[in-house]
């Protein structure tokens, strides 16, 4: 008997089996097929409706601060055959004064003609809003909505240091009428399933009440390609754009950058070291904070300023032997009655959203006294 004769005579006596086999790979492979297709329709109608929600924007520069609004302009005439516009977006809570109705988490547009422009449409009033936020409030055309937002501040709210007694501004504006799904009703930069729920207000009025006069937050851009785009946006930038400055200080000198906020940010803080290593300078972090306390035994310095760095780099002399280690000057080690070896208590705040000011305690230990002269001296070891 051959192989093939055998393979034959095997099927044919085990015919039932081998159908329900058939049949069952090919109820899998039609549910995998069907599943794939439905998955790969799905994510493609989620695609079409972010897309179409942007309007005619094919690139978005945004901040989570504010940058002068001639950026725009710059980059419009530092790339060719863009089209650019600048606006300020914000979430806010939004109240139908009529009903009192509210809702949160409402994206907030200020717009000028620019924006209109941009997409190619008329504006339809000064103060619009999306058929989602009009039907969830029942807004008719006159009605007052009061939208609250957050206010800008130089140093963030979670900061010990940002002011916390005033960070909101309510904006009141009377609604000229309702955005239609095709003139941008539904506009928004970030991808989300749900209806987008909208205002749009005038720029000015936005930029004026939330202290921001001449600024936006976010442009958007048409047109051109991403490489020459991308080297536009940077050749527009200016240190002044995301308020930081540089200095030449001390002696020997050094280059301080420091940013307006008080704290770098993350991509600031790597940009700046990158462009220190690349001309051959050793980047040196420092942070300063505010201590309520230094202690030792009985006695005490309030309200101490304590920054933190690499000892070993700045004070030449100073060779941390503890992970713990502090420097005091000769003044705040004569208060105390320290000398090197004693154990010195930090007291200082934390902020917390829902416990407010906490109360916490660091423990170190005197590593060295240095005079108060050169560095030990720079007042711009504080921002």
């Amino acid at each position: 008997m051959t192989r093939s004769t055998l393979v034959l005579r095997s099927a044919t006596y085990h015919w039932r089996t081998n159908l329900a086999v058939v049949f069952g790979v090919a109820t899998a492979v039609a549910v995998l097929g069907g599943a794939l297709l439905v998955g790969d329709s799905v994510r493609g109608s989620l695609r079409d409706i972010a897309v179409g929600r942007l309007g005619q924007a094919d690139y978005v520069v945004s901040s989570t601060g504010f940058f002068p609004d001639r950026l725009s302009n710059d980059v419009r005439g530092a790339v060719a055959g863009v089209k650019t516009t600048g606006l300020v977006v914000a979430n806010g809570f939004v109240t139908h004064e009529p009903s009192g109705r509210r809702a949160g988490g409402v994206l907030v547009y200020g717009v000028d003609d620019r924006f209109w422009t941009f997409h190619g449409l008329n504006s339809a009033g000064d103060v619009l809003v999306s058929p989602a936020l009009a039907r969830e409030l029942a807004i008719a055309p006159g009605d007052v909505l009061l939208a609250r937002l957050q206010k800008p501040s130089a140093i963030p709210i979670e900061s010990l240091f940002g002011g916390k007694d005033d960070i909101g501004r309510t904006v009141r504006l009377s609604v000229s009428g309702v955005l239609a799904r095709g003139q941008l009703g539904e506009f928004a930069l970030k991808p989300q399933q749900s209806e987008v729920r909208a205002v749009f207000a005038p720029l000015r009025r936005i930029q004026r009440d939330l202290g921001v006069a001449g600024k936006v937050n976010t442009i958007l851009i048409a047109g051109g390609e991403e490489a020459a785009v991308t080297h536009g946006v940077e050749a527009a930038l200016t240190l002044d754009d995301f308020d930081v400055t540089v200095t030449v200080v001390g002696e020997p000198p050094a280059i301080a950058v420091e940013a307006g906020m008080g704290v770098l940010s993350s991509g600031l803080e790597k940009a700046a070291r990158s462009a220190g290593e690349r001309i051959g300078l050793s980047p040196i972090p420092v942070f300063t904070y505010l201590a309520n306390t230094l202690r030792m035994a009985n006695r005490q310095v309030p309200y101490s300023l304590i920054t933190a760095t690499d000892l070993s780099r700045l004070f030449l002399s100073v060779h941390p032997s503890r992970p713990n280690a502090i420097v005091l000057n000769e003044w705040a080690a004569r208060e105390l009655g320290a000398s090197p070896g004693d154990r010195v208590d930090v007291d200082y705040y934390l902020w917390d959203a829902q416990s407010g000011l906490t109360t916490h305690t660091a423990t170190f230990v005197l590593e060295r006294v240095v005079p108060i002269a050169g560095l030990a001296a720079d007042r711009r070891l504080a921002p």
